[in-house]
């Protein structure tokens, strides 16, 4: 792992903190997005940051939604005794 370039070695060790993935799967992965065009690259990198600024839990229910309090919670039909 000591070998591997700068920006490769970033990405393998930033990927061994998601849960479930080792070295080997984190080397796997970081070589497969070697592989991707520029553009799949770009847009999967894009997805990432897209998930981070726009999805939050919801602060009453801690459903994942695009704003909080989510849909359902914000509609004031909602019965909240049940």
């Amino acid at each position: 792992m000591d070998k591997l370039p700068g920006p490769l070695k970033d990405v393998v060790e930033r990927l061994t903190r998601l849960p479930g993935i080792g070295p080997k799967s984190a080397l796997r992965i970081g070589l497969h997005l070697l592989k991707l065009p520029q553009d799949s690259a770009q847009d999967f990198g894009r997805s990432i940051i897209e998930l981070r600024e726009k999805l939050c839990l919801c602060e009453e229910c801690a459903s994942l939604a695009e704003t909080s309090p989510c849909p359902l919670c914000a509609d004031p039909a909602r019965h909240r005794d049940q």
